[in-house]
């Protein structure tokens, strides 16, 4: 279920191009939770796609084109505002059967790295979730 950061980390790296043009050195945007969503696709059994939405997302996302090591990401997503369009399979998602809602509200991403190739950006860091960490990464192409 690592798919919601997906959306929001590659738009946020895709409009975090504006400062290579502008040639300004490191750029802070603060990830607004009520203009910001993270949606998600879910293959379902191997015949279609589950199709979602995180509303409550927050966090702040540092570029600096220059130094990449010097660029991070830091994202807070409510779990409690997960959407899928199905009344009951979003009440099922918030249960303790998959996000448990009632005990873990949130799940985090704090990246470890930024870095650039020729098609977009790569970001790894902790992706913690459920109480649980783990290293993740997420690709995203260049505008």
């Amino acid at each position: 279920m690592l798919s919601p950061f997906r959306t929001l980390l590659a738009g946020a790296l895709l409009v975090s191009g504006a400062p290579l043009a502008l040639g300004q050195s490191s750029t802070t945007w603060k990830i607004d939770p009520n203009h910001s969503a993270a949606g998600f696709t879910v293959r379902h059994m191997g015949i279609s796609n589950v199709h979602g939405r995180f509303g409550g997302v927050s966090g702040e996302i540092v570029l600096d084109p220059a130094d990449l090591s010097k660029s991070s990401v830091k994202a807070t997503i409510d779990t409690t505002t997960v959407d899928t369009g199905v009344t009951a399979r979003d009440t099922d998602l918030k249960s303790d059967h998959f996000f448990d809602v009632a005990k873990y509200p949130t799940m985090t991403f704090v990246s470890k790295s930024v870095t650039k190739s020729a098609d977009g950006y790569t970001v790894t860091g902790d992706l913690t979730m459920h109480g649980r960490s783990a290293v993740a990464e997420f690709r995203s192409a260049d505008g």
